[in-house]
């Protein structure tokens, strides 16, 4: 099953098959609850407005394009080119109200990798979160980063 999506004047075809086998890979190494794949209409990319294009996620049950349509989290918290991490979710003031954090799945730790165009521009983001506050320094998401590169290529 192919997905267009319109991101930056680009047309981008993913592979859902792909995307999972990115998404369970981190799962399984970060040992993370989901992880989550989001790419941005060009309007969403532009300023912080409405949920991405695509959302796909490693646990649909548990991250569900409908579950995180009202969350801060998996749209991108800090507009920069690094990856942006929170140890515990509930003690960051700026989500630690947010639907998943204060109510199922209770998310404490979350991370997020962007994702890149092949001109450099963010065109989403790459999440992984856990229901346990954990420390994880930028560096140690290396593999992340690496999954975020590898997106471009699909």
């Amino acid at each position: 099953m192919r997905f267009v999506v319109l991101a930056y004047s680009r047309m981008f075809a993913m592979e859902q098959a792909a995307c999972q086998s990115i998404l369970k890979s981190l799962d399984s190494h970060y040992g993370t609850l989901a992880s989550a794949l989001t790419l941005f209409p060009q309007q969403a990319a532009e300023k912080e407005g409405p949920f991405g294009a695509l959302f796909i996620s490693s646990q649909p049950d548990v991250l569900s394009p409908e579950r995180v349509q009202d969350s801060k989290l998996f749209k991108l918290l800090v507009r920069r080119h690094m990856p942006t991490v929170l140890a515990d979710a509930s003690a960051a003031k700026h989500v630690s109200g947010d639907p998943l954090v204060a109510s199922f799945p209770y998310l404490r730790f979350y991370a997020e990798v962007p994702v890149l165009s092949k001109e450099g521009e963010i065109v989403g983001v790459l999440s992984i979160c856990s229901q346990q506050p954990r420390e994880c320094s930028v560096q140690e998401l290396g593999v992340a980063v690496e999954c975020a590169a590898k997106l471009q290529e699909i």
